[in-house]
C-alpha cells in the first residue's frame, strides 16, 4: 500500500512541475528531510509540512499530498529537522 501511495504522490506532484520538476523538487526536499527517498507514509506527510512552509505553489501540492499520507497512515506529525 505504502508504495502505492507514493507512487501517486509523485504523479501528482509530476503532474503540476512535469517529471523533471517533480524529481528535483522530491530529491531536494528529501536531502533536507534527511532521508534518501520518500519510504514510508511519514515520509510523505513531513514532504508535505514541508512543502506547506514554503508557501505558494509548493504549500498547495504539499496540502494535497499531506492528505493522502494521512489517509494512508501517516501521524500527520510536523516534520522535524
Amino acid at each position: 500500500m505504502t508504495s502505492h501511495m507514493i507512487k501517486e504522490v509523485t504523479e501528482r506532484i509530476e503532474r503540476v512541475l512535469g517529471k523533471e520538476g517533480a524529481a528535483a523538487l522530491i530529491a531536494t526536499s528529501c536531502t533536507e528531510l534527511g532521508i534518501e527517498q520518500l519510504k514510508t507514509s511519514d515520509d510523505v506527510a513531513r514532504l508535505g509540512d514541508l512543502l506547506i512552509a514554503s508557501g505558494g505553489l509548493h504549500e498547495a501540492i504539499g496540502r494535497a499530498i499531506k492528505v493522502k499520507a494521512i489517509l494512508s497512515g501517516a501521524s500527520g506529525a510536523k516534520h522535524r529537522s
